[in-house]
């Protein structure tokens, strides 16, 4: 297998949203408390939910960002009153 081929094969489709994104991880987390995966199939599914972790951290981050962003324009606005 190219290396090319291999880096095929380890990108990770991102989720259609947050909440896809932890229905996978429960999935993945079920499938892992099993045991029944081989070896190699349970480092796969742990890639996968470690990249879900990081894709559903940084929506909450740009959520919270959002938030306080909004809160700030709020503040503004009524000092301005």
């Amino acid at each position: 297998m190219s290396q090319k081929d291999k880096a095929a094969e380890g990108e990770q489709k991102l989720p259609e949203n947050f909440e896809k994104a932890m229905e996978r991880l429960q999935e993945i987390v079920d499938l892992l408390e099993t045991g029944k995966a081989s070896l190699d199939d349970e480092l796969k599914l742990y890639e996968e939910g470690v990249a879900l972790i990081t894709y559903c951290s940084d929506k909450l981050n740009a959520a919270e960002q959002k938030i306080r962003e909004i809160t700030s324009a709020e503040k503004n606005g009524e000092e301005n009153a």
